[in-house]
């Protein structure tokens, strides 16, 4: 079970939060601590909304995780495509040079 944890769970927080959180950092270079700033905001007012709602059911049942993930997942994408991120043709960084 450890071993599986290593190759599925713990590559998240070393390659995905800290390139994302580089790469959000990278839109506010003008206002570098105002963006470090609203990028931790996020962070931790998702952890305070979603880790009480998960605790709710106790350690008996993990359909509350399995909910808060899926929602956490529904409003990222639903920021993305709000943020005009989902098209190439907007995006700079992936138009042709």
């Amino acid at each position: 079970m450890l071993p599986a944890f290593f190759f599925t769970v713990a590559p998240q927080g070393i390659m995905i939060f800290g390139n994302g959180g580089a790469m959000a950092s990278s839109q506010a270079r003008e206002f570098a601590g105002t963006g470090s700033a609203m990028l931790g905001l996020g962070f931790s007012f998702s952890a305070s909304i979603a880790a009480p709602l998960v605790g709710i059911a106790g350690t008996h049942s993990s359909l509350p995780m399995a909910i808060a993930m899926v929602v956490g997942c529904l409003i990222s994408g639903s920021f993305f495509i709000a943020a005009g991120r989902g098209s190439s043709a907007e995006n700079p960084h992936t138009a042709a040079a």
